[in-house]
C-alpha cells in the first residue's frame, strides 16, 4: 500500500504507554481454579478494525525503523489462523468479531523532541481527524497505529514512560462525540532510556521480531478490549487479557507465507496460552515452544 507523506506543522507529540499497563483487581484464586476465566462486560470491542499506521516523524534527522515491514505484517495479520480461532473464542451475542484490514499508510514528517507527552500525541490525532485523513470513527472500527523513532520518550499523564514502564500502548478518548482509538508502538531498540532503569523491549529478539510481537498484542487487545481496563473482555483476578501470555511467543504463517513472530494469547475453552488450537497444547500449561519469549 503507498505511504502518503503529510506535513504538520506541530510541537513534537505523543503518548505511549503499554499493553502491559492495564492491570485489574487480584485476590485469591477460587478452590478447584484451573486457570484464568475470560468474561466480556458488554463492550466496546473493535469488532472489524480499520487500521491506519502513522509513521511520526523524525528525531535527530533518523525515521520510524521497519515501518514498510510493519505493515506487511498487519495486513497479513487480520487473515492468518492466529486471528480467525481468536475472533471465534472472543465474539459475542452482537459483537461478532470479524478480520479488520489495514486501510491506509502515512508519513508525518515533524521533527520529535526527546520527550513527548500523552497531551500532545491527542491534539495531533484530532489535527489529522479534522484533515480527514483519520477516520471519525463514525461506525466504531477505526485504529490508529502510530509507530515512534528511535530516541524518543513517551510519558503518560501520570509520568509513566516507554522503555521504563511499558513497551506499547493502547488507549481512546473523545473527538467530536465519538471514541477514538489508537495503540503507540515506540522503538523496541529502547535506547532513549536510561541504562538502569531500561526495560528489555527486544528480549533477544530482531527489532522487526520484536515489533511484530508488540503489534500482534496491541492488535488483539485494542479488538477485544480497545479501552483497558474497559468493559470488554478481561479475566477476573488478572485483568486485561494481554498479561496472561506476557513473555510468551511464537511463530506463525501469514496468508503470504511470510513468518512471523506473535504473542500467544489465552485460549478461554482450553485454558491455555496458544497460536493456533489444531496444535499440541497443555490443557493447564502454556504451549511448548522453542521460540524466544518476549
Amino acid at each position: 500500500m503507498k505511504a502518503i507523506a503529510v506535513l504538520l506543522v506541530l510541537s513534537a507529540c505523543f503518548r505511549c504507554a503499554s499493553g502491559l499497563l492495564h492491570v485489574g483487581g487480584t485476590g485469591p484464586e477460587p478452590h478447584g481454579y484451573y486457570g484464568p476465566s475470560a468474561n466480556f462486560n458488554g463492550g466496546p470491542v473493535i469488532k472489524r478494525p480499520e487500521v491506519i499506521t502513522l509513521a511520526y516523524g523524525t528525531y535527530k534527522g533518523q525515521g520510524v525503523r521497519n515501518f514498510g515491514a510493519s505493515n506487511s505484517f498487519l495486513a497479513d495479520l487480520p487473515r492468518t489462523k492466529y486471528m480467525s480461532w481468536i475472533d471465534k473464542e472472543y465474539s459475542a451475542p452482537n459483537n461478532t468479531l470479524k478480520p479488520g484490514r489495514l486501510v491506509h499508510e502515512y508519513t508525518v514528517l515533524v521533527e520529535m523532541k526527546s520527550n513527548v507527552t500523552e497531551k500532545e500525541l491527542q491534539k495531533s490525532i484530532k489535527e489529522l481527524v479534522s484533515r480527514k485523513l483519520i477516520s471519525s470513527n463514525a461506525n466504531g472500527n477505526a485504529l490508529t497505529m502510530i509507530f515512534l523513532p528511535p530516541g524518543v520518550t513517551m510519558v503518560t499523564n501520570d509520568g509513566r514512560k516507554s522503555c521504563v514502564d511499558f513497551c506499547g500502548y493502547n488507549s481512546g478518548f473523545v473527538i467530536n462525540k465519538r471514541r477514538h482509538f489508537y495503540s503507540v508502538i515506540p522503538d523496541p531498540q529502547c535506547s532513549a532510556a536510561p541504562s538502569k532503569k531500561r526495560m528489555d523491549c527486544q528480549n533477544g529478539l530482531s527489532p522487526i521480531d520484536a515489533t511484530t510481537a508488540t503489534l500482534s498484542r496491541l492488535y488483539v487487545s485494542a479488538k477485544i478490549n480497545p479501552e483497558p481496563p474497559g468493559g470488554g473482555w478481561i479475566a477476573r483476578y488478572y485483568g486485561d487479557l494481554v498479561f496472561l501470555c506476557t513473555g510468551q511467543a511464537d511463530r506463525i504463517k501469514g496468508p503470504t507465507g511470510v513468518t512471523w513472530v506473535v504473542q500467544q494469547f489465552w485460549h478461554n475453552g482450553l485454558r491455555t496460552c496458544m497460536t493456533d488450537p489444531t496444535r499440541p497444547y497443555i490443557k493447564e500449561g502454556y504451549v511448548p515452544t522453542n521460540e524466544p519469549h518476549i
